[in-house]
Order: structure tokens, then C-alpha cells, then sequence
């Protein structure tokens, strides 16, 4: 597929027969005027048609199904959450493969199996990809409105909330999104992990506030990959996830939204879809599951990401409390 043949699928797409976000950025596509949005999603989706066929026009017909609703912001996070995914696959998919090497959009085994975004075959791994980005809005106005920010559960409530200032004017933690995350990637890559040097990778697409995610799974009283997990099973035992090797936290979910709203990007980035960042920063997390016995090493060079340390800066350490002046 062509270039040309992709706009040609946009310009017939629904995104023109509703009301829909995209449509301001995709008109200048049709008027072979650069648009930053547009662009980085018409080259990461020929990326990915270049492995799987079908690929493109799939993704440029859900994004344009997702409309029809003046300004529906919940819409806008559904796009987001495509273009997350793109963001992913088109970079794991872009890698240089050895030879028969296979690659497999939203495979299953299983009748009426649950389905991961993307498995890549080979002699030397058998990877799973599941890609999850947050619905943000909510909590990115919270977290701007209120002085005082709990992360993770750190304690009881009482006992937090006697920490508090205002118990009422406090931005909660957004970690239940994430376990249901881990919750949703376990289930998928469940009938794949017997496969020969089997991976299961859950990606999850942040914005720049990337502690949140990091404490919802690492914070040592709660987090959902410790033995003292805020999430447990009908005895009370935190619940295990075998078949989820990694998950991979990226912070770009903003710049995203910025590409939206024709702002410029920042870190060097030249595009929203651009999943290599210049110079390293800001670095991509790795944070390996000690209950799954995964090639932790071969997964940090797939998804050019590295295990969480203070040293990165103090975003990349778990919180309890945040207090914004």
C-alpha cells in the first residue's frame, strides 16, 4: 500500500461524514498540506501495513467509527487510546526482524479467545503485546486543581487522611486503571504462554507524570507487582500475574494531545507517534514481573526501555504523597 492509497482510504473514511477531532487534521492531508497529527498517523499506520496487510485501513476506520458527538471528550480519550497503540506497534513492528519472523494483529487460539494487540514469532521469542493508555482527563484537572496528592495506598484511609490538610480537596490514586490493565493483558496472553520462549509484554502509554504508574505497581505497601499487592483474591492473597513478564511505562500520552491541538512537541520529539526519543530522554521503563520468568533483558531492547531508578530523576521512584505548591 501506498502512501496515496491510505489517503484515498481517509478521504472515503467516515471521519468526513460526522462530526469527529480529526477531521481539521486530516483535511490538510486531503490538501497535501504537512499536518503534524495526520502525518504521524498515515506513516506509522503504512509501518505497520508493511507487516501485517490490512493494518492501515483497519486502524483508519476505527479511529473514524469513534464520532458523531460534537466535542464528546470521552470520544477524544478513545482516540487516544488508538493512537496509543499505534504509537507501540508501529515501533515494535518497525524493528529489524530476522528472517520467518511472523507477525499477527489481535491473534487467538482459543474460540472466543481474548485478543492481544499484536504476536511476533520467531525461533527466539514467541511475543505478546497488549497496549493500554489511561483515560486522563478527570484526573489531569484534579491534579491541577488540588494542593495535595495521594499516590498509592501507603496506609489506611483514616490514616491518610489525617495527613491530609483536606481530605476533600486531595487528587486520589489512579491505580485501579492499571490493575485492570494487568487484569486484561493476563487474560490475553494466558492461551499463548506454554509457546516456545513465550513473552507477554503490557504497555502502558502515561502522560508525564510517570510516578503514578510506577507506584500503583512498585510501591513496596501496595503495588501490584509485590507480594503486599492493594489487589487480592477471594483467601486474601495478592493476585499473581505469570503470564505478564513486563510492563513497559512510556510518558507520551501528552504529547499526543498536543499534536491534537497543533502544539509543538516538547523533548525533541518531531513526532507524537515517534516512539524513539532523542538522546535517551525521557527514558522508557521496564518494570519486570518477579512471578513470570521472562526474558527481562531481550524485552529491554525491544522496547528501548530499562528498569526504574532514582537516578533517572524522582519521577521514576514510587510516591505516597505529593504536595503541589
Amino acid at each position: 500500500m501506498t502512501r496515496d492509497d491510505l489517503v484515498a482510504i481517509v478521504a472515503g473514511s467516515r471521519i468526513f461524514r460526522h462530526w469527529h477531532w480529526f477531521d481539521w487534521h486530516f483535511q490538510h492531508v486531503l490538501k497535501g498540506v504537512p499536518n503534524l497529527l495526520a502525518d504521524s498517523i498515515i506513516n506509522a499506520c503504512l509501518v505497520c501495513e508493511s507487516r501485517i496487510p490490512g493494518y492501515a485501513e483497519r486502524t483508519i476506520s476505527m479511529l473514524a467509527s469513534i464520532g458523531g458527538r460534537e466535542k464528546h471528550l470521552p470520544d477524544w480519550e478513545q482516540l487516544l487510546q488508538v493512537l496509543a497503540e499505534l504509537l507501540v506497534v508501529s515501533h515494535v513492528l518497525g524493528l529489524c526482524w530476522e528472517d520467518g519472523t511472523t507477525f499477527d494483529s489481535e491473534p487467538s487460539i482459543e474460540k472466543q479467545g481474548k485478543n492481544p494487540e499484536i504476536l511476533i514469532r520467531n525461533e527466539r521469542i514467541t511475543l505478546a503485546v497488549e497496549v493500554k493508555a489511561p483515560a486522563l482527563f478527570a484526573h489531569q484537572e484534579n491534579r491541577t486543581a488540588n494542593p495535595e496528592q495521594v499516590v498509592a495506598r501507603f496506609a489506611t484511609q483514616d490514616q491518610i487522611k489525617g495527613l491530609l490538610a483536606d481530605h476533600k480537596k486531595t487528587t486520589f490514586p489512579r491505580d485501579n486503571p492499571v490493575k485492570d490493565f494487568l487484569v486484561s493483558a493476563e487474560s490475553k496472553f494466558k492461551q499463548f504462554h506454554k509457546e516456545k520462549n513465550f513473552s507477554g509484554v503490557l504497555v502502558v502509554v502515561w502522560d508525564d507524570f510517570i510516578y503514578e504508574p510506577l507506584s500503583s505497581l512498585l510501591h513496596p505497601a501496595s503495588g501490584l507487582l509485590t507480594e503486599n499487592s492493594f489487589y487480592k483474591d477471594a483467601d486474601g492473597k495478592s493476585v499473581k500475574f505469570p503470564c505478564v513478564g513486563a510492563v513497559v511505562v512510556v510518558r507520551q500520552l501528552h504529547q499526543i494531545v498536543r499534536a491534537c491541538r497543533d502544539e509543538p512537541l516538547g523533548d525533541g520529539l518531531e513526532s507524537p507517534l515517534q516512539y524513539e526519543t532523542p538522546h535517551g530522554f525521557p527514558p522508557k521503563v521496564l518494570v519486570a514481573n518477579g512471578y513470570s520468568n521472562q526474558d527481562r533483558e531481550q524485552l529491554e531492547g525491544i522496547f528501548e526501555a530499562v528498569a526504574p531508578d532514582p537516578k533517572m530523576g524522582a519521577e521514576y521512584s514510587p510516591k505516597e504523597l505529593v504536595w503541589w505548591l
